[in-house]
């Protein structure tokens, strides 16, 4: 009998607590005491089909600004792109900060630059895009790598043709092609195919991408690590800590060839590693520094997962929607072998002003495949008022733009993606030279449109086989 009045006091008083928070917070479905909207969730995501659809019941009924309890935590979200954007980028020094679920600082410590804050975070940032321009990121120069990369890939599908048509699941052919990229940046190192490792590290890193939903980043620490979620989050974080681990691998091979002497850090490094280990070295006297070991193994995490496996999901939903449309892909071809002579050259980022039908194919892959069903949170570092409403300083806020009706593809504001120019350098530099030198068509059944996980973090095509004739 004690227990049970224990047990209701102590649900009224987070009851009242609750209410007291809700009357500062956009309006949004009646919160429970300590699992918050999950329920209303769970229904809606079960009656819509997936999280992205759930969220916009939401708005239909409460508008473009709402709060939704995730657990015991408000947040709220924005779903126009005009207060967005005002907010995010006119405003951006408000938001700056982003909210990091418990699992991730579990994992990586509140190192890196995608799940940071504060003075270490802008430094790591600041630090890698000027490393990333110095290795011609942004600039023509990148369109090399790029294109040794991508040839690289066409020969050896071509070595294995069969009366002249080539079997290829096209995921497996962009994740390579990115991932030699983004590696040879990091490392120097080039992966081949059927390379274990990259197979291993490709496979940890989409188990884990395709297993985390929102349960995952809104639930408290406790509640995962306990018995009954405990084979969870293993299955979360183990991944991701193979990952660190095998960076970390790369760099100590790094650090014994300096030290016998085998390997020479020059003035210009030749990658992100020699950079950053580069910095540390300089940053030795500075008791003060953001520059050590276990930062670079969670940027180097951090840069692999921002320019492999965004990119190449994004360019693998563009050929699944181009196979189902493949009037597209004629057009496309059309302007590609105008612009390069009927294909006697490569296409080249020179070239992105005449290419209007392949940019805004581009453009259309993006806005249809919105990889990102969940926007990373932010923290308002201050008091602000949306649509009207007044969100008190320290509110979890993020923008919905899947849901605000403005393609967005690399995020907003002071945290937009800081591989953004690396990223349009591939998606236009391979799809236009794959489309100009392969006759395209599906293998077997055409592949669906629909993803294999409608509520998880980031949205995930199927596989899709394609079979290729040589054209030029």
């Amino acid at each position: 009998m004690i227990f049970l009045l224990l047990l209701c006091g102590f649900f009224a008083y987070l009851s009242y607590k609750q209410r007291l928070v809700r009357s500062k917070l956009p309006r949004g479905p009646f919160p429970f005491p300590f699992i918050g909207n999950v329920p209303q969730l769970l229904f809606a995501v079960a009656k819509t089909g997936g999280i992205v659809k759930a969220i916009k019941t939401f708005k239909e009924e409460y508008g473009p600004v709402f709060t939704l309890w995730m657990g015991p935590k408000p947040t709220v979200h924005i779903a126009d792109y005009e207060i967005a954007y005002q907010e995010m980028v006119k405003n951006g020094g408000r938001y700056t900060d982003r909210y990091i679920p418990e699992i991730f600082l579990e994992v990586r410590k509140g190192l890196g630059m995608i799940f940071a804050n504060g003075r270490g975070w802008l430094e790591q940032r600041r630090f890698s895009l000027h490393t990333l321009r110095n290795f011609g990121v942004g600039r023509s120069i990148i369109e090399e790598r790029i294109l040794k990369e991508l040839n690289t890939r066409f020969a050896a599908i071509e070595r294995d043709a069969s009366n002249g048509v080539m079997t290829q699941n096209i995921g497996s052919f962009f994740d390579l092609v990115f991932g030699n990229v983004i590696y040879g940046l990091m490392f120097s190192l080039h992966f081949e195919e059927n390379d274990q490792k990259f197979e291993k590290l490709k496979g940890m890193l989409g188990s884990s991408f395709e297993k985390f939903n929102l349960f995952d980043i809104s639930v408290p620490l406790w509640v995962l690590k306990s018995p009954f979620f405990k084979w969870r989050f293993d299955s979360l974080t183990k991944p991701i800590i193979g990952i660190i681990e095998f960076c970390s691998e790369q760099v100590n091979k790094r650090l014994a060839k300096i030290k016998s002497g085998e390997h020479i850090i020059a003035d210009e490094p030749q990658d992100f590693v020699d950079a950053y280990l580069k910095k540390i070295n300089e940053e030795s006297n500075n008791n003060g520094t953001y520059f050590d070991l276990e930062t670079l193994n969670v940027n180097l995490l951090d840069l692999w997962v921002a320019g492999q496996e965004t990119t190449s999901i994004t360019l693998l939903w563009g050929m699944i929607l181009l196979l189902n449309n493949p009037e597209h892909i004629t057009k496309i071809r059309e302007e590609v072998n105008r612009i390069t002579g009927n294909g006697s050259r490569q296409l080249s980022l020179s070239d992105k002003s005449e290419a209007a039908y392949l940019n805004a194919t581009i453009h259309e892959i993006q806005r249809h495949a919105s990889i990102l069903n969940l926007n990373m949170w932010r923290i308002a570092a201050e008091g602000v008022v949306l649509n009207g409403e007044p969100v008190e300083a320290g509110t979890v806020i993020t923008a919905q733009l899947n849901l605000a009706h403005n393609v967005s593809p690399f995020g907003m504001g002071k945290r937009a993606c800081l591989g953004e120019s690396l990223a349009r350098a591939e998606l236009f530099l391979i799809l236009g030279n794959f489309i100009l030198r392969y006759d395209i068509k599906p293998s077997g059944d055409l592949p669906s449109v629909k993803t294999i996980n409608p509520n998880g973090i980031l949205k995930r095509p199927p596989k899709c086989e394609v079979e290729l004739v040589k054209l030029t």
